[in-house]
């Protein structure tokens, strides 16, 4: 595990609470950073709700090249057409397989966790651990 830094991961709220609910086990990303098995990642939901509802934890982190994507896809359960839309034009992306996801029992402002953060991240930001 990843000892000195976490993760902040913004997500569509929809997604936010199916990895919370267990039901959505893989993320795709643009980009992202090769990041250490283990490491927290705080999930933060976009607005309309713009707060952190849980945690859970990096599996795998897997630069995929765009012709195996459909494979994933299918592991996903993610809507084929989104992720194509979303990944398209790009040559590989980024597959976050995620372990151990902890809903909050009362969902933070971002503020209320990490003072130091002004304001949401556009995908992602590195925090301290707590």
């Amino acid at each position: 595990m990843n000892k000195d830094k976490s993760i902040l991961l913004s997500l569509h709220p929809d997604f936010a609470l199916k990895i919370l609910e267990g039901k959505k086990r893989l993320e795709f990303r643009r980009r992202f950073p090769i990041l250490p098995t283990g490491t927290k990642v705080y999930i933060y939901a976009t607005k309309p709700v713009g707060k952190i509802l849980g945690e859970c934890q990096i599996l795998s982190i897997k630069k995929i090249e765009a012709q195996f994507a459909d494979f994933y896809i299918q592991k996903s359960g993610d809507n084929r057409e989104e992720v194509l839309n979303y990944i398209r034009g790009l040559q590989e992306f980024i597959v976050l397989e995620i372990r151990n996801p902890i809903k909050l029992n009362e969902p933070a402002f971002i503020q209320d966790l990490f003072s130091e953060i002004k304001r949401a991240p556009m995908s992602f930001c590195y925090v301290p651990n707590k």
